[in-house]
């Protein structure tokens, strides 16, 4: 986010892609000379707090520009904790936002890719609002559960719930799979913790 969240009823979210713009994508331009289609999908609620994923697209353009998160912050009340802004082309670029449970506790994802870069955040709900979750640890538990000889593990670790499992690969020159991670995960306070890694040998080596 750039600067304080923007806090407004959902229908804000419609009106216009200008107030969204922290890019500048659309400078100088007029409100008259954009239609904005914004597409809402409620992800489910956390803490009593519901969840939207919202995607702006401007009539200038032929796919979603800009992608927001909402939290409900008062009743009818939305705030955006994330927006990343881009435009989304769904044959060569993924997009995902989903709410998940990670040992009996509701996570926010979102993950995109666009052109040569991507975007990963977690999020968990306290009585103030969202949390971002601080995710170092699990990439240090694959590091520490890897074989001498591993390639150094950097790829983006996609949660689904609370288990997670990751190929690890041979540095030689064939980086064959030398074998897998397990984790066990859980959520303590602004951390997605690991209670427990496994090291499974590759069957054929």
């Amino acid at each position: 986010m750039h600067g304080p969240p923007t806090c407004h009823p959902l229908a804000f979210f419609s009106a216009s892609a200008l107030p969204l713009d922290f890019d500048s994508d659309f400078f100088q331009q007029k409100p008259s000379d954009l239609k904005t289609t914004t597409k809402f999908t409620l992800l489910g609620a956390m803490n009593g707090r519901r969840v939207y994923k919202a995607m702006l697209t401007v009539n200038i353009h032929h796919r979603p520009d800009i992608k927001v998160l909402l939290v409900e912050r008062h009743p009818g009340e939305f705030c955006d904790i994330y927006q990343h802004q881009y435009a989304y082309d769904p044959t060569a670029e993924m997009d995902e936002a989903a709410i998940l449970n990670i040992s009996g506790r509701k996570v926010l994802k979102t993950y995109e890719t666009d052109m040569h870069t991507s975007f990963l955040e977690y999020w968990a709900m306290d009585k103030d609002g969202p949390v971002r979750l601080n995710t170092a640890g699990m990439y240090v538990a694959i590091e520490a559960a890897s074989p001498v000889g591993a390639v150094p593990f950097r790829r983006a670790v996609n949660l689904s719930g609370s288990h997670q499992t990751e190929d690890i690969y041979s540095a030689e020159e064939d980086h064959k799979t030398l074998g897998k991670v397990d984790l066990d995960l859980s959520v303590q306070g602004d951390k997605i913790v690991v209670l427990r890694k496994r090291w499974t040998l590759e069957r054929d080596q």
